[in-house]
């Protein structure tokens, strides 16, 4: 695409991806309270430090906080300086990053393949749940992985994924030393490749360097060491793929005259059973030779190099050290010890908090985030391996070097990003977040061939693909009205956005019969907009109803004003800190109880329904229940307690009933 009509496609494509995306990120964003557990508490640290003056020291409920560095707790102060101290503050930072991931990944796309792979890929990671989920909410992911992505769009915007092909193609191609053989290598020395090292190379690694130095300051070291350290991987296969070297195709050539294929019936034959083992484990052997040839330390030390560490330290130093020097000081070190030691290394070696989980975790975790475009995964990856594989033709062009490049650079950020968070013993699914702008372009890559050829793709595939939506689609259509009856009574007919996805299922079989691929696709896209937009913007907003903080600290305001202290017994959750606006004192003994009720001059005091009687017996008419509600999507009650002398009004009812079962 060149001139106008290329600026018009590209300005018509970022449309759409915003539109999609402002729908699905936007509608109903501030309407919900917050959710227990994650934005409550970030939102608590931002309220704390905004109310503080504090832009160096995070502080939940009174302590110390050194889980994550301050970037989400800035950002969410701004939106409290500029919105009022509400919901809307705390998650349109993400909502906007989100948002600018999106037109990132998709000009990733661009450059990688082409414009179409860029524009699903860019649809596909924005409409994924766990994607949405995180644009949704205060937490710290979505501004992490935007400047997660934003810093591999720099490395490949500087040119550093395309590989050096002039002498590939003049050995490859049949026409070398005609006129077209040299038209080809003209056309592989365009600057689209690596550049000399120069003023473009260093601003590229610049700007890499400073989108790194960031995510360090949104959630830790993980921002620098989890990227550089596949972005060198890359560069190491670059190299080895650029070094022409065929001791591997040379050995594997040796093996097969070694080893020829037996017949159907040798495979019964002892001797060929014992020839097979021993194949098996030589090729296993040189196969890890051939690996090691990639890893020899001079290459490390050449890509090591390449990386230039002395302006990553550098920038990384100016972006991000700062804050760690300050915190450091206002805290006697506390922080850095607790931040570096406990949430890095120890959340590698043991659990953290029970979110453990087994090597294999993210799959199934990948398979439920990356929905409902994870229905193409399988077939996804078979193209993304095709991409890879060398091709077989003769004649080889510089696209299909690029490409070639592309689908590496691809495979090699979700591999890593994904073996990477499966070692460490604490899992959760979020964490693998920063990969899905890889395997949305990995989703759209294929989508692109298979609009261009679909025969390409085997009918297999695709009927797995929507016949897996169809079942989902019928599952939470069961599902939701059984949760429903269990947790919130009344809302059962929420089951019927499951149809959306069933019907959407069906919509693309039938275009997809006639011949209609491209509005087949298009009419998938538009199902996953309205089942998330049904979800986000009308289930959340209903099942919200149910949430417990916010209605019962607003009784508690209504009730004794804003003077009141409030205090946990043997319960706290992250909700009611927030709401509260202020710190809220935990006990775990009826001993401290009766202190803070002596001490105060308004206590108050919650606590569930398993420590009613407890409390009835020991402060009889000492305390009465202000409010009571029951728990969000769990058995029981929350109780707020009032000493009765302290009550400016009479005793509140509960809320409001409940519909009943």
């Amino acid at each position: 695409m060149h001139g106008s009509d290329g600026m018009k496609t590209t300005l018509w494509h970022l449309a759409v991806i915003g539109l999609a995306a402002g729908v699905v990120f936007f509608i109903q964003l501030g309407v919900p309270a917050l959710w227990d557990e994650d934005e409550p508490l970030y939102a608590a640290i931002a309220l704390d430090m905004y109310q503080r003056g504090d832009w160096i020291t995070p502080r939940y409920n009174g302590e110390l906080f050194a889980e994550k560095p301050p970037l989400a707790y800035w950002l969410m102060m701004l939106g409290y300086s500029l919105l009022g101290v509400n919901e809307w503050a705390v998650r349109v930072p993400s909502a906007v990053f989100g948002v600018g991931t999106g037109w990132v990944v998709y000009f990733l796309g661009r450059r990688l393949f082409s414009a179409g792979v860029g524009f699903w890929a860019a649809l596909a990671a924005l409409t994924s749940i766990i994607f949405t989920v995180s644009a949704r909410a205060a937490t710290t992911d979505s501004v992490f992985v935007f400047f997660t992505t934003l810093g591999m769009y720099a490395f490949v915007a500087g040119g550093l994924v395309q590989p050096k092909i002039e002498d590939k193609l003049s050995e490859a191609s049949p026409c070398a030393g005609t006129k077209s053989g040299k038209n080809h290598v003209a056309d592989a020395s365009r600057p689209t490749n690596e550049p000399s090292p120069g003023k473009a190379s260093w601003w590229a690694f610049a700007l890499m360097y400073f989108c790194f130095g960031m995510a360090i300051l949104a959630k830790g070291p993980i921002g620098l060491v989890l990227p550089v350290g596949m972005l060198g991987l890359f560069l190491l296969v670059r190299r080895q793929w650029e070094s022409g070297d065929r001791w591997w195709a040379d050995r594997r050539g040796w093996l097969m005259r070694r080893f020829p294929r037996p017949a159907e019936g040798d495979f019964l034959r002892p001797v060929w059973q014992a020839k097979t083992l021993a194949a098996m484990l030589l090729s296993w052997l040189v196969g890890g030779a051939a690996l090691l040839r990639t890893f020899r330390p001079r290459r490390l030390l050449q890509t090591a190099w390449q990386m230039r560490p002395i302006t990553a330290l550098a920038i990384c130093a100016l972006v991000a050290v700062p804050w760690y020097v300050l915190v450091g000081m206002e805290t006697d070190g506390e922080f850095l010890w607790k931040f570096f030691w406990e949430q890095n290394v120890l959340r590698t070696m043991k659990p953290m908090q029970g979110h453990s989980g087994p090597v294999w975790y993210y799959i199934p975790a990948i398979l439920v985030g990356f929905f409902p475009w994870s229905v193409f995964l399988g077939p996804a990856l078979v193209e993304l391996v095709r991409g890879i594989a060398p091709s077989e033709s003769k004649r080889t062009t510089p696209d299909d070097h690029r490409q070639r490049a592309a689908c590496i650079f691809v495979a090699c950020w979700i591999g890593v990003f994904v073996a990477a968070w499966s070692v460490p013993r604490t899992k959760l699914p979020h964490y693998v977040l920063t990969a899905y702008p890889a395997l949305g372009l990995m989703t759209g890559w294929f989508i692109e061939r298979w609009l261009a050829r679909p025969e390409r793709v085997a009918r297999f595939w695709m009927r797995l693909a929507l016949g897996s939506l169809a079942v989902v689609g019928m599952g939470l259509a069961v599902g939701f009205p059984i949760t429903a009856w269990l947790f919130t009574p009344g809302e059962e007919w929420l089951g019927l956005l499951g149809l959306v996805l069933t019907a959407g299922a069906a919509v693309f079989v039938w275009l997809a019969r006639r011949g209609r691929e491209r509005l087949a696709m298009a009419s998938f896209a538009l199902m996953t907009v309205l089942f998330l937009a049904g979800v986000f913007g009308l289930a959340a907003v209903r099942i919200d109803r149910f949430q417990e903080a916010r209605p019962m600290i607003a009784q508690l305001k209504q009730t004794a004003g804003n003077e009141f202290q409030l205090a946990g017994y043997q319960f706290i959750r992250e909700s009611f800190v927030f709401y509260a606006g202020r710190p809220i004192q935990y006990f775990e003994k009826p001993e401290q109880l009766e202190t803070f009720l002596q001490q105060s001059n308004r206590p108050f005091v919650l606590s569930t329904q398993k420590q009613e009687a407890e409390m009835r017996e020991r402060f009889g008419n000492r305390l009465q229940v202000v409010a009571r509600q029951p728990r969000f999507l769990r058995r029981g009650e929350i109780l707020l307690w009032g000493r009765s002398d302290s009550l400016c009004s009479p005793i509140a009812a509960r809320p409001e009933p409940l519909p009943p079962r």
